[in-house]
């Protein structure tokens, strides 16, 4: 009996070794992956059988961030790997913390035949402790599939860096890895407006094994960081009626500002609260004026004039307003700077907390929800009143304005902040309380200060 006790004693911490184990094995990582046409978690991919003629593996990954760092990826091969694999990151752009980043994968695979095995490192310099390991393997054959089969080589283009209206060329081939002919019926870009074929490939019977390699040009016509578009393959392919080649690039804009928002959340509206913008011209870009700023009303005002001399860079001076709104809201909005001759807007946004030089913190009093059981004797809260540097004034006075709270100055020492108590009474009725403390003080520029109160009593 003794024995049969200690045996299920052992059963039942090896049990909870491996819970632990398991448990301890499932750490978050701080940048988890997913490739698109992969089930979530599979880091092992398995490309079997694959022609000597595919020159390279392309993979879209998504990259989401759970650091509190903002990072930017990067790829090397690992330790193992086939000789003559490469890799490489197309628009890994940084990460920033809750973010998330799509980004092309691209696998160079070695031209001999046999098995190979790519063992891809993801990493990041601002996470020096850390890796993220995909493995593709397969095997490169030299023989063709019983069928029709069609594939794009690459079946994913990379234009690279490009500027707005910037035109770009590029190839692909058309190869039939199949054992019988195939028919293409045409290839047309989704935005004819912005992708152009350069030939016509309306009829062409592809042989088993040969290849035909087509030529296009794509106009870069977005605004934003990426450009993306899409062509349509048609043929009787058994892979595929209709097979896609895509095309992207990082969009350079033609005009930089820095820094790129209001470099602070928090002001004061009696600090000497002054910005200057730098609007740089990319190069190649024609010198410019900043025509006009829209958007200053009711926090900015320009600190000197524009320059009307062209240049390829310009300077707009601003500060804060002196009747500029302040309170505890953060203001949101942008400033629309005018580009001239390219007739081009920019935006620089901001997010700003305009404070008085004499503010009650924490600027709202929120008790929450109270049981009226508990509240056999009043609940006080303490709200401080404290000015900017050296500032010296007094509060002359505290009140409630609907008078569902009680409010009182407390004992002032020289050197310490101004305290106000706010009380919640004793055995308030059930209900939903609003209120505003009013506090009065000798300083001129901000002689009452109001503080709203919420409460709940159930």
């Amino acid at each position: 009996m003794i024995r049969f006790v200690v045996l299920l004693l052992l059963i039942a911490a090896l049990a909870a070794g491996v819970l632990l184990l398991s448990r301890g094995g499932a750490a978050e990582q701080p940048i988890e992956f997913e490739i698109t046409t992969l089930p979530p978690g599979q880091t092992v991919i398995d490309e079997g059988e694959i022609t000597v003629r595919t020159g390279s593996l392309i993979y879209n990954l998504t990259g989401r961030s759970r650091t509190k760092e903002t990072v930017t990826i990067k790829a090397r091969l690992g330790e193992g790997s086939t000789d003559g694999t490469t890799v490489s990151l197309s628009s890994a752009d940084p990460i920033r913390p809750t973010d998330s980043q799509t980004m092309r994968l691209s696998i160079g695979l070695p031209s001999r035949l046999g098995p190979f095995l790519a063992k891809i490192e993801l990493f990041a310099d601002e996470l020096p402790d850390w890796t993220f390991t995909y493995e593709v393997k397969g095997t490169k054959v030299d023989k063709l599939l019983r069928g029709k089969y069609l594939r794009m080589v690459p079946s994913g283009i990379d234009l690279g860096p490009a500027r707005v209206g910037e035109k770009k060329s590029f190839t692909f081939e058309l190869v039939n890895f199949g054992d019988q002919p195939i028919t293409i019926d045409g290839i047309e870009p989704r935005d004819a407006k912005a992708v152009t074929m350069l030939q016509s490939v309306a009829g062409l019977i592809l042989g088993p094994g040969e290849r035909k390699r087509v030529a296009g040009e794509a106009r870069i016509t977005v605004q934003g960081k990426q450009f993306g578009s899409r062509i349509d393959v048609q043929s009787d392919a058994d892979n595929g009626k209709v097979l896609i080649v895509n095309l992207s690039a990082t969009v350079r804009p033609d005009y930089d500002i820095s820094p790129a928002a209001l470099p602070i959340r928090t002001a004061y509206v009696t600090q000497k609260n002054e910005y200057t913008l730098k609007v740089r011209a990319a190069e190649g870009v024609a010198p410019f004026v900043v025509a006009d700023v829209n958007g200053l009303d009711p926090l900015f005002e320009l600190r000197q004039p524009l320059s009307t001399e062209a240049a390829t860079e310009q300077s707009i001076a601003l500060r804060i307003r002196k009747d500029a709104p302040s309170g505890s809201e953060l203001l949101r909005g942008a400033l629309r700077i005018s580009i001239e001759p390219a007739l081009v807007t920019l935006k620089w946004p901001y997010a700003l907390r305009l404070l008085p030089p004499v503010n009650a913190q924490p600027a709202n009093l929120d008790f929450g929800t109270v049981s009226r059981d508990s509240l056999d004797k009043a609940l006080e809260r303490q709200v401080q009143i404290v000015a900017l540097g050296d500032r010296k004034f007094e509060v002359t006075g505290a009140r409630s304005q609907q008078g569902h709270v009680h409010v009182r100055v407390a004992k002032h020492m020289t050197g310490t902040p101004w305290q106000i108590v706010v009380a919640l009474p004793a055995l308030a009725d059930k209900g939903v309380y609003r209120d505003q403390v009013i506090v009065e003080t000798s300083d001129p520029d901000v002689p009452k200060i109001l503080i709203p109160v919420r409460a709940v009593v159930r």
